[in-house]
């Protein structure tokens, strides 16, 4: 026993050293790099060059540039790129990026649909894959995860994100900042700050956040990026309260350095140093250089001024050699540490490696659809498709690969897709179902005028079959950065199509491609169903021809709430209350005139095909400290005969505080599977102090009071339990709880 004991002493003592050791030998490896280097080797690492027709690769061969992006795009430059690099004899890594939001050469669902599921686990699995698929090709730098909140559907990189919950962001960026590092890949956690909230939606506008919004709302889902590891964080182009992010010395230095604890290297987004110019801070490059390197920017990417001017600014005495050598000392450490963490996979292992991870990645692919496609109505009970012979499949998008893959494509290949219509087809064989497709014309008739004479005669062909599954909505060009829109309605010739088709009397299924909501008004009378499948990626189609066809009930839930028109936006669930209300039948009060005031669907809107109970919620205890956790109890019935995934969501409303907070706002969900009769009753655990919120200076406080938890199947959820709360906190912002932290680090 004596022995036992000493050799786990001693195994303790060696694991807390080891990390100690490998710090100490990696600032070493770091400080002799540094000493070796000229102010021009200095100001190359410093700077990330991208790939463009015609590049000359003895740039690379000569050193001129440390780090590279979007050459992961092409296997020729690719190759290019790695003999150009052996040339220039240079030791230290490159970082070598791309944007790769939802995968790489398989492409998963877009990200706001991977958030529709509402499944960490998943979410984290399929970012891992996504990094290890990347990384066989030498991608090891992805730009994301995306932490912005996104509150106005206008806004076209909703795409990109999580949706509008400071919750569920956080732990979605979460769970894909932890998958992207267990994969290999160097994960850069953008757009700090406020990128989503720019005025009219419109790409790269000014911003202006209070204080206590921007770190109610803001802030946290960085916070939770860099709590779980992020390595690089991205500056925005907007600036904020009117100073540009890439000169915003306050937000970079004092709140993400200081108060969030981020450490490694900041990165500017895409040219952003360059156009401080553009904002007018000065006219002089040099001096651009200068503020930007003062304020926090230690990459530069792709406007290539760091490498032309940080010289003449370091001679000028604009910039001081410490702070670049700072600077460097960041890019180095995270260079030499990711080489460690994950060494050079041998050229051998590769092939076998890329045909698990393909296969991998396609199971997890469907299963991420599967969960993240949302049945928005089925009034017709046309899903699942039962007693039918012949099924017709109308709209061009359907079979259009490219369309599938969405606005950010990777490196897929649009021959590997599986497009709806071949899923559908394939699906439809199996139950002995004929399918007859029928283009109409092209992106579903987006373009086409509403008397075109190609939807009367999709029509008319669509009329033989006993049912009929339609595809409209965006595609891919109609999406992703800078696509805001200022009319969110289905196309004159998508509308027109759907209406004939309903005109038939056949029952009409009509699925949704797109990044964000849109406007459905004029397409919902007669319907038998409308379900979102987002961008469904390289094999998502396989899911929703499964729940077309009852093999897989629906489960995702809007990461959103779904406005009835553009004028809505923004629009979130969590506002606060007014002087005035908002009432349906009341002009004085907080609505538009000429609209009801609730969304077309709510925040967490998504049906399945069974009917589901709760019953009314309860606590394990009815008063808490302000720093202990309680746990709501939400009893969930299966009324059906179908076994189903259900996310069942709990959310809170502070009735008495000093400031008006949110009518209720998400603080706990988890999904789980219910037999048909079944009740389960679901646990959701809270912790105490995250029922918080923020005051002017930046503390964290929790008042006493009573907090009333709602819990249901989405924000309208009406069941409730009150809880009463004895005492505060008030804590620095330093010290303020870390969102989704603990589901997303335990074991």
């Amino acid at each position: 026993m004596i022995v036992r004991t000493l050799l786990l002493v001693l195994t303790l003592a060696a694991i807390a050293v080891a990390p100690a050791a490998a710090d100490e030998t990696l600032d070493a490896e770091v400080e002799r790099a540094l000493a070796a280097m000229s102010l021009a080797e200095k100001a190359a690492q410093l700077s990330v060059v991208s790939d463009y027709p015609g590049f000359d690769f003895a740039q690379m061969a000569e050193r001129r540039y440390g780090n590279v992006m979007n050459f992961g795009y092409s296997d020729g430059d690719m190759t290019k790129l790695a003999a150009a690099t052996a040339r220039s004899g240079e030791t230290i890594p490159l970082l070598n990026g791309i944007d790769m939001e939802y995968g790489f050469r398989t492409l998963f669902p877009v990200p706001i649909a991977q958030a529709a599921s509402f499944d960490l686990a998943l979410n984290r699995r399929a970012a891992r894959l996504m990094a290890e698929d990347a990384l066989l090709s030498g991608v090891d730098w992805t730009m994301g995860p995306m932490a912005d909140l996104s509150r106005d559907q206008r806004w076209g990189r909703t795409v990109e994100g999580a949706g509008e919950d400071v919750l569920l962001v956080s732990c979605m960026v979460g769970a894909r900042t932890l998958g992207t590092r267990e994969g290999g890949q160097i994960a850069a956690v953008k757009h700090f700050l406020g990128h989503g909230f720019s005025e009219g939606a419109r790409e790269y506008g000014p911003v202006e956040l209070g204080e206590p919004f921007l770190r109610d709302v803001v802030l946290p889902p960085f916070r939770t990026a860099i709590a779980t590891g992020a390595d690089i964080t991205m500056a925005a182009f907007n600036a904020v309260n009117g100073v540009p992010m890439a000169a915003d010395r306050h937000l970079l230095q004092d709140v993400l350095r200081g108060e969030l604890g981020f450490s490694g290297p900041i990165v500017s987004d895409w040219e952003a140093v360059k156009q401080l110019r553009n904002h007018r801070l000065t006219d002089d490059p040099v001096e651009a250089v200068a503020i930007a390197l003062r304020s926090g920017i230690d990459l530069d990417m792709s406007s290539d001024q760091y490498r032309l001017h940080l010289g003449e600014a370091v001679a000028r005495g604009l910039v001081r050699i410490e702070d670049v050598d700072a600077a460097v000392r960041r890019v180095l450490r995270l260079k030499f540490a990711a080489a460690r963490r994950h060494p050079a996979i041998p050229a051998d292992e590769i092939v076998e490696r890329r045909a698990a991870i393909d296969r991998e990645t396609r199971e997890v692919a469907i299963e991420t659809a599967r969960r993240s496609d949302v049945l928005l109505e089925n009034a017709g009970d046309a899903i699942p498709l039962r007693g039918i012979r012949r099924l017709a499949v109308v709209g061009a998008l359907a079979d259009d690969a490219t369309a599938h893959l969405g606005p950010t494509p990777g490196h897929a290949r649009a021959a590997e897709v599986t497009t709806l219509r071949r899923a559908l087809e394939a699906r439809a064989a199996k139950s002995g179902v004929e399918t007859d497709y029928v283009a109409a014309c092209p992106q579903s008739c987006a373009d086409a005028e509403p008397g075109d004479a190609r939807i009367a005669m999709a029509a008319q062909w669509a009329a033989k079959a006993d049912a009929i599954v339609v595809v409209v909505g965006e595609h891919e060009k109609e999406i992703g950065e800078a696509t805001t829109r200022a009319d969110l309605r289905l196309s004159a010739g998508q509308t027109a199509l759907v209406k004939a088709l309903v005109a038939t009397g056949r029952p009409v299924v009509v699925l949704l491609f797109g990044g964000r909501a849109q406007i459905v008004e004029d397409i919902r009378e007669g319907l038998g169903a409308l379900m979102m499948v987002w961008f469904p990626g390289s094999h998502g189609a396989v899911a929703a021809a499964e729940i077309l066809f009852g093999d897989v009930t629906p489960s995702g839930r809007l990461p959103f709430t779904w406005p009835r028109a553009t004028g809505q936006s923004p629009l979130s669930y969590d506002a606060p209350p007014t002087s005035r209300p908002a009432s349906p039948t009341d002009r004085w009060t907080n609505r538009d005139l000429d609209l009801p005031p609730a969304p077309r669907y709510p925040f967490g809107h998504g049906l399945t095909t069974a009917p589901i109970d709760y019953g009314a919620p309860t606590l394990d205890r009815g008063e808490a400290t302000a720093r202990e956790r309680v746990e709501v109890r939400v009893p969930v019935t299966n009324r059906g005969d179908r076994r189903v995934r259900e996310v069942v969501q709990v959310y809170v409303r502070d009735l008495v505080a000093s400031r008006a907070r949110p009518d209720r706002r998400l603080a706990a969900f988890a999904d789980v599977e219910i037999d048909p009769g079944e009740t389960r009753v679901v646990a959701l655990p809270v912790d105490v102090a995250e029922l918080g919120f923020h005051v002017e200076g930046g503390r964290w406080i929790v008042e006493p009071g009573t907090f009333r938890f709602f819990a249901g199947g989405d924000a309208n959820a009406d069941r409730s339990v009150d809880l009463r709360v004895v005492d505060g906190l008030d804590v620095a912002a330093k010290d303020e709880p870390v969102l989704c932290l603990d589901r997303l680090t335990k074991r």
